[in-house]
This record gives C-alpha cells, structure tokens and sequence, in this order.
C-alpha cells in the first residue's frame, strides 16, 4: 500500500525542499511536491507516507530524530460561569 500511496506524486514539477527553521531541538523542513489527482483523503495518505518514508531514509543514513523535549507548564486557568456580561442567573 505504501508504494502505491507515493506513487501518487507525481515527479514534475521537481519535488523541492527547504530548510523552514532552526528550532532550539528541531530542523524544520518544508517540502512542496505534486499529486496528480488530489482528493482529501489521498493528500493525508500522501503526506503521511511521504513522512515516514524521509524518516526512513534519515535513519538509513545515520541520522536520529529524537522525541520532542518534555516542558513543564505553570499557571492558573480561570472557568467561566457562562453568564454573559450584564446578566444573571
């Protein structure tokens, strides 16, 4: 099924790359290909496919992508009675 997904881009106009930004533990990668026949669902097989294939081939490579960095949030978060302002109960 993979293969037949990726088939689905087509190779003209030339798929292209571009680095997008350096995050504090990301690279961020912008990539722009074409599919011949786009309909909703095939464009997220499609990208998903297209995802875990560059993975692949980082990895093939001897590139690691590791897990995004755990943060810890603080602060208060207030809830909302639901009445508007200038009503009552």
């Amino acid at each position: 099924m993979l293969h037949i997904v990726l088939q689905a881009a087509t190779s003209a106009p030339t798929p292209k790359a571009y680095v997008d930004d350096f995050g504090s533990d990301a690279v961020v990668l912008r990539i722009h290909y074409w599919i011949a026949d786009p309909r909703r669902r095939d464009i997220f097989a499609v990208r998903s496919a297209y995802a875990r294939r560059i993975k692949a081939r980082l990895e093939a490579a001897g590139v690691t992508i590791s897990p995004a960095s755990n943060r810890e949030l603080q602060g208060r978060i207030g809830v909302d009675d639901g009445v508007g302002p200038g009503e009552t109960d």
